[in-house]
């Protein structure tokens, strides 16, 4: 069956929007009228030290200059934090994340040693099976650790819409970081658990995405959903 056509705008109250950003969200707006779907916006307003309340208000304001309209509640990232959090504990409890003590330090260090001997460090997985001890010794010394996906072997493949099929060795991705160490998610869970619960079918964005798309088709079938359908537009670049 044919899934409903539901897209989203997702920008993020860092900053004014620039002309990339209007250009994704007329192609979302657009696209949803013509096929009779929805056009979704969203805030992803997690990152508190960068947020700021008027740019969230500028969002509002370019949209209304843009004369795009939306449908549905605004949903923002930032009253959804319990979800992420429930999720990466799903994540956790089937053995497809765990946590990670390292430093900061510590990984420079190791990513340091590896660029002298001319190879790329991939997190060795050393606190992925820790005992419940193990872990309460290492917080007693003040480690607070983050949450980790573990990318599985083999290679991840996905079609984009303008692209075309796209395959990336999965030794290329490093499990990366789905939780802080304070609890708060990072950008790949928060937008993966939100279009989700979005049912959002097609994920249209800028072309600088396209890096990200592998680690968000793990996330989705980590969690056991289907992916919508990707298509990462051009970027607008200046004559410089």
């Amino acid at each position: 069956m044919t899934r409903p056509l539901r897209v989203r705008f997702a920008p993020s109250p860092t900053g004014m929007l620039h002309i990339g950003s209007a250009h994704t969200a007329l192609f979302n707006w657009l696209f949803a009228k013509k096929e009779n779907g929805t056009f979704l916006l969203r805030i992803e307003d997690t990152d508190a030290q960068r947020n700021k309340p008027e740019w969230v208000d500028a969002i509002f304001e370019a949209m209304e200059w843009l004369c795009l309209d939306w449908d549905e509640d605004i949903q923002f990232q930032s009253k959804r934090i319990p979800r992420y959090q429930q999720k990466a504990r799903e994540l956790l409890d089937a053995g497809k994340a765990y946590y990670c003590y390292y430093t900061p330090q510590e990984l420079e260090e190791r990513r340091q040693g590896a660029m002298k001997e001319g190879k790329n460090w991939r997190n060795d997985r050393k606190y992925a099976n820790i005992s419940d001890a193990d872990k309460e010794a290492l917080e007693a010394e003040g480690r607070r650790p983050v949450v980790r996906l573990a990318i599985p072997e083999g290679k991840t493949r996905f079609t984009d819409r303008i692209l075309g099929d796209i395959e990336v060795n999965n030794t290329e991705v490093d499990d990366f970081v789905i939780l802080r160490s304070d609890g708060s998610p990072l950008y790949h869970l928060a937008v993966v658990v939100d279009d989700i619960d979005a049912e959002i079918s097609h994920v249209i964005r800028g072309l600088d995405h396209v890096s990200n798309t592998p680690k968000h088709v793990h996330l989705f079938e980590a969690l056991g959903y289907e992916q919508p359908e990707f298509a990462h537009l051009p970027m607008i670049l200046g004559q410089d």
